[in-house]
């Protein structure tokens, strides 16, 4: 109904000097030069590039001449005469019959361009979509690669402070040995010691 609508308001729109044209053929009985509004209105039609509109008014015009023709044939016609009147409707077919194709090839090439763009649109929004993927990775990757060197940060502070804790442990080991070694050494001084001092008193003994 409402393409049904639209149709008709553009059809009375286009028409509107062909309705003039009419109007001053029936007031000043025939005029050739009338005949003007009629391919006027036939490209103001054209303009919609709606193949069914130019049938429409083509279908329209050839009723409406041959019915004014019928009944008042110098008023479209200044002499009245029907081969004349024919061969003024037959060019005007032929224009509406090239307006028509023009209109359809014209109506395709809009359609296609309207596609072509609804693709490029597709394609523009689904680049979007992956760069916004790709974002979202670079950030992900970014934050994965943060994670890492702070681990890494945290493995070399670990392993370093294990170094200090081992060397640490070294110096305490190494030291604890040299402690035990003089202590083994003052004992060995001291046995030896107390071996001189039985030796010697074995000897006031006898004498």
């Amino acid at each position: 109904f409402f393409n049904l609508q639209e149709h008709l308001k553009s059809l009375i729109i286009g028409s509107g000097a062909a309705i003039a044209g009419i109007i001053f053929m029936i007031a000043l009985k025939g005029e050739y030069k009338l005949f003007f509004t009629f391919y006027i209105s036939l490209m103001t039609i054209g303009l919609y590039f709606n193949t069914r509109l130019i049938i429409y008014y083509g279908v329209l015009i050839n009723v409406t001449l041959s019915v004014l023709f019928a009944v008042l044939p110098t008023a479209v016609i200044p002499s009245g005469d029907l081969s004349e009147f024919i061969s003024f409707v037959f060019l005007f077919d032929i224009n509406a019959f090239v307006l028509y194709y023009v209109a359809k090839w014209g109506n395709e090439y809009i359609l296609g361009a309207e596609q072509k763009e609804a693709e490029a649109k597709a394609l523009v929004d689904k680049l979007g979509k992956t760069m916004k993927n790709s974002e979202e990775s670079a950030e992900e990757l970014d934050g994965g690669i943060k994670e890492l060197t702070d681990s890494m940060r945290n493995i070399r502070e670990v392993s370093n402070s294990i170094n200090a804790a081992s060397q640490e442990i070294a110096q305490g080991i190494s030291q604890e040995a040299q402690e035990i070694q003089s202590i083994l050494t003052s004992v060995i001084d001291n046995r030896i010691r107390l071996e001189e001092i039985r030796g010697a008193s074995e000897e006031i003994s006898d004498g």
